[in-house]
């Protein structure tokens, strides 16, 4: 997005979540507008940002935005969500709290999955994450923004482009939890980690344990 879109981010360090059901081009599906309005607090902003702007029409369909961020429905289904900045400058350099940042974004992924199933978009859908404007920040798992940062090795690229993941079906807040799952064992492993300690062995975010 690099700063463009319903509502451009200037800040430092982007996240951008996509959420694309393969029916957005293999059909002529078209959200219904008027409903994607009426519940549009399925679709939350990522994070505590404050109270939102009210919803509101626009060219590409219907959108909640703040300040720092914004979610995005298409009329064809897409979803697109922004957060920013995602990025903190600390005494030790830049740091992405990780913790913070993953429960903001694993709370609004079911409701935005279960609001597409309300305005009744088909499966499968592709999840999509993208981390812009964050080449050299530590990813750190530690949870208090007040301690210092881990000593991970800092992320080598301006934009961090997790792998796709495929929903093949609607279901529990675990079983989106677990589909999400490779792309942020893919963003531990690009900080030196084996995997996302925050989920369980069922695949459900569960975060440090201090939620």
């Amino acid at each position: 997005t690099e700063g463009r879109g319903p509502r451009p981010l200037v800040a430092e360090g982007r996240l951008i979540l996509h959420i694309v059901p393969l029916s957005a081009f293999s059909s002529r599906q078209q959200v219904d507008l008027l409903v994607a309005h009426a519940r549009s607090n399925l679709f939350h902003l990522i994070g505590d940002l404050g109270p939102p702007s009210p919803p509101r029409f626009n060219f590409d369909g219907v959108i909640n935005e703040w300040d720092h961020g914004y979610t995005q429905v298409f009329r064809n289904g897409i979803i697109e969500a922004t957060r920013a900045p995602i990025v903190h400058e600390t005494e030790g350099g830049k740091v992405i709290y990780g913790c913070d940042l993953e429960k903001h974004i694993f709370k609004e992924l079911p409701p935005y999955i279960n609001g597409l199933r309300q305005l009744g978009i088909a499966v499968p859908l592709i999840i999509m994450f993208t981390l812009e404007g964050v080449e050299g920040a530590l990813y750190d798992e530690i949870r208090n923004m007040q301690m210092a940062p881990s000593k991970n090795q800092g992320i080598d690229r301006p934009v961090l482009s997790l792998p796709e993941c495929v929903l093949e079906d609607y279901g529990a807040d675990v079983d989106y939890h677990r589909a999400a799952k490779p792309a942020f064992d893919a963003l531990w492993n690009a900080m030196g980690r084996a995997k996302d300690e925050f989920f369980n062995d069922e695949g459900l975010w569960v975060g440090d344990g201090s939620q």
